[in-house]
């Protein structure tokens, strides 16, 4: 006896490979501007209609748009590493500065000279 997911599991694939009538309901795509995009996808009857859907040609289309989606994601992943290195780099330099700053403005403090009162005599 098989186990009820098993079932399901059959049951999906059955109505997956039957050939379809309304070839919207079969690509999901709402309209039939689907069907005239991709007709590389469709099979069609002896009379032109739409009768089912080449679903190995559409598991490795939705493969390579995932795959290249997923590069994208990689290389967006990169750009973000990087600009992560360059930022902590700018950070560090900062620091550096204010703390090089902070040693001027004391050596300026200390050599300033003392403030002198003149006394103006008519």
């Amino acid at each position: 006896m098989r186990p009820a997911s098993a079932n399901k599991v059959l049951h999906r694939s059955r109505i997956l490979n039957r050939p379809f009538r309304n070839l919207q309901h079969a690509l999901d795509l709402g309209s039939q501007r689907g069907a005239k995009q991709r007709a590389h996808l469709v099979v069609r009857d002896k009379e032109g209609k739409p009768y089912s859907v080449r679903y190995d040609q559409v598991n490795a289309m939705l493969l390579n748009e995932f795959l290249k989606e997923h590069e994208a994601f990689i290389e967006e992943h990169r750009k973000v590493d990087k600009l992560e290195t360059t930022v902590a780099s700018l950070v560090a330099t900062v620091k550096e500065q204010a703390a090089q700053i902070q040693k001027v403005s004391a050596q300026v403090e200390v050599n300033k000279p003392a403030p002198r009162v003149v006394v103006n005599k008519p």
